[in-house]
């Protein structure tokens, strides 16, 4: 269709789903960072870092020690940090033994 008289794509107002959906991202994790989220009966506050590109990366807070973590641990019918719950991975648990006894 040459020569018609409707103009240019470049004159109209455009949305692309992109950008709508940049838009859903930004207002439910605003929501989130507000209200938190619940899991069980645990109100679970977040909280966001930047990352190295400009970004944004998503913690949990403890709900116990309100320290930013990735992941939390249901001990009884709690959800605490690692440190709260004064438990050590395996690996840390033998550190240096099999060290000590190679020499």
């Amino acid at each position: 269709m040459t020569g018609n008289n409707l103009g240019t794509l470049e004159q109209l107002d455009s949305v692309s789903i992109n950008s709508v959906l940049r838009q859903i991202r930004s207002a439910v994790l605003d929501d989130l960072l507000r209200e938190g989220i619940v899991v069980g009966k645990t109100n679970i506050k977040l909280t966001t870092s930047r990352t190295g590109q400009g970004g944004k990366r998503l913690w949990f807070r403890c709900p116990n020690c309100q320290r930013r973590v990735g992941r939390l641990y249901l001990e009884g019918n709690r959800l605490v940090c690692r440190l709260c719950t004064q438990r050590y991975y395996l690996v840390q648990r033998y550190k240096g033994m099999i060290e000590n006894s190679l020499k």
